[in-house]
């Protein structure tokens, strides 16, 4: 693909550099013919450009000799990204807790902290949300003026270009501009971007994980949490990728039979599969005496939580082991039907349920006796360890994009 063309200028500028800074984050050590090559671009005009990036700090060359590059004759000067030239806030925001961290460019964490109070209120939300942003970039982890934009994640229908949460329904909370009151309530000045928190793991897959995509060109991320989604992302190239569809895989139909309720269709997978569904149907199992293991786990905390579920089936309670499996078995069908329409290359796969093996055991045997992979091939699945800070490192990562998008001057 060749970026050098058309007679505006400054657009053409702006493109090459996106596209070489892309380049050497993704593949760097890298030699600047390499690039070349890549980007059919000339050569003068990767040189010019990294020539300036140099000059400012993003960019640097490596001695060859630290390098697999190393060759006979001229010294080949591989360039990579200076990992520390920026940092990136990164905030999960949720309705029972909220995350955040700081990162450099390749996600190492300088900086992070938790809360999990349940806050309902939108605007109070946004109000301790403002406060942990302010907190984490004057805690003095990182040179307050090396922080060069914020990530916000957050689950629900997203306008990423306009930075407004569209709805979620579970929340009740609709048309919310998450760009504005951040910017408002902390006062930064630089480039704020929003998501699904469900997008911006993907894009976390990308930027910080790319080594395990093992250059695959169409991935998946299956995000279970009260709902569950899994947006799918098409690479066609290092530096430009497709999303397929809103990933709104939690709105999938798997029992038509069923009624709607407050959280909408009964039968979709979210209300089948999603975390709030297995700890309503668990609840109700200990009101109806038929879980006295966990309700000898859960006594005096309200309704039991996942961890405790978890725990409850690890004892082998058969109520709740029967409640997963029902669970766990619409999932690996409905994503048998994914697999068996579109054929993903691999799909990380985040949610607490699959901490115990016994479920990624059923789930993957559920995928394949209900897909083709008998006469083809199944995706790679990379089950994803739980940690509260994955949401808030991939929103640094969707901050860290669009820092490579930004021209520098």
């Amino acid at each position: 693909m060749k970026f050098e063309h058309g007679n505006n200028l400054p657009r053409v500028k702006v493109t090459n550099q996106a596209a070489i800074r892309k380049l050497i984050y993704h593949y760097g050590p890298i030699l600047r013919s390499e690039i070349a090559e890549r980007l059919s671009l000339t050569l003068p005009t990767i040189t010019t450009n990294i020539n300036n990036m140099i000059a400012n700090g993003a960019v640097c060359e490596i001695d060859e000799m630290k390098t697999s590059l190393s060759r006979l004759g001229r010294k080949a000067n591989p360039v990579d990204i200076v990992d520390d030239f920026h940092y990136f806030v990164g905030v999960e925001m949720r309705e029972r807790s909220r995350h955040i961290c700081i990162t450099n460019f390749r996600g190492k964490i300088f900086y992070s902290f938790s809360d999990h109070n349940t806050i309902t209120d939108y605007e109070q939300n946004m109000r301790q949300i403002c406060t942990m942003i302010s907190e984490a970039m004057t805690s003095g982890s990182v040179p307050r003026e090396k922080i060069a934009g914020i990530g916000i994640c957050v689950p629900g229908i997203v306008d990423s270009d306009a930075g407004k949460l569209l709805t979620h329904h579970q929340y009740n909370w609709h048309d919310k501009d998450i760009r504005g009151d951040i910017i408002a309530g902390t006062g930064f000045t630089g480039p704020v971007t929003v998501d699904n928190d469900a997008h911006s793991r993907a894009i976390g897959v990308q930027l910080f994980r790319h080594k395990e995509l093992n250059e695959a060109s169409f991935f998946g991320y299956l995000f279970i949490s009260r709902g569950l989604s899994c947006p799918f992302i098409i690479n066609s190239s290092i530096y430009e990728s497709h999303w397929l569809g809103t990933g709104e895989l939690g709105y999938m139909i798997m029992d038509a039979g069923r009624t709607y309720t407050k959280y909408g269709h009964a039968g979709n997978l979210s209300s089948l599969s999603g975390e709030r569904s297995i700890m309503e149907r668990c609840e109700e199992a200990v009101a109806n005496g038929q879980a006295p293991v966990l309700q000898q786990i859960s006594a005096g905390t309200g309704r039991p939580s996942i961890f405790q579920i978890l725990q409850a089936q690890q004892k082998g309670e058969q109520s709740i082991c029967d409640i997963i499996a029902n669970a766990i078995t619409y999932l690996g069908i409905a994503i048998a039907n994914v697999y068996n329409f579109i054929q993903p290359n691999c799909i990380f796969m985040e949610a607490r349920i699959f901490q115990n093996e016994q479920n990624r055991s059923l789930f993957l045997d559920t995928v394949y006796r209900h897909s083709i992979a008998q006469v083809t091939k199944l995706p790679q699945f990379i089950f994803v360890d739980f940690n509260d800070l994955n949401g808030a490192q991939s929103a640094c990562a969707i901050a860290v994009k669009t820092d490579l998008e930004t021209y520098l001057e």
